[in-house]
């Protein structure tokens, strides 16, 4: 079963910003919510600048702080789908990326498009 991921727009604190992630099973119900918080305005434009940097990006609109949270996030499923806490909330301090960790960027495209990323059945939660 796939899963999908919506956003809410980039909230700010001091010193940067707070992106929060919906997370919902194939079948549209909620599993969980994440926040990463703070993403400091040197690290998302860090991210800008890695993205900036495979050719792959090229011509793509990237919103770095949303790249950034994607990306963790989708790595967080790979390694553990079962990091929700009981109440389903979850807020962490982001991680520090490399340019080979962000999302790819048709992944990141058609997440864009949509306004959700949808992952394959192999990230079933």
């Amino acid at each position: 079963m796939s899963i999908k991921i919506s956003w809410l727009s980039n909230g700010h604190v001091v010193h940067g910003y707070r992106k929060v992630f919906v997370i919902y099973d194939g079948d549209d119900l909620l599993k969980g919510v994440v926040a990463y918080a703070p993403m400091g305005y040197e690290q998302v434009y860090r991210v800008l600048e890695l993205a900036q940097s495979r050719s792959d990006y090229e011509g793509v609109d990237i919103d770095p702080a949303l790249l950034w949270g994607l990306s963790l996030l989708v790595q967080q499923l790979e390694k553990n789908k079962d990091f929700f806490t009981d109440d389903g909330y979850q807020k962490q301090r982001p991680l520090p990326l490399d340019a080979g960790e962000l999302l790819g960027a048709s992944l990141f495209r058609d997440a864009l498009h949509r306004g959700t990323l949808v992952l394959p059945s192999r990230f079933g939660i």
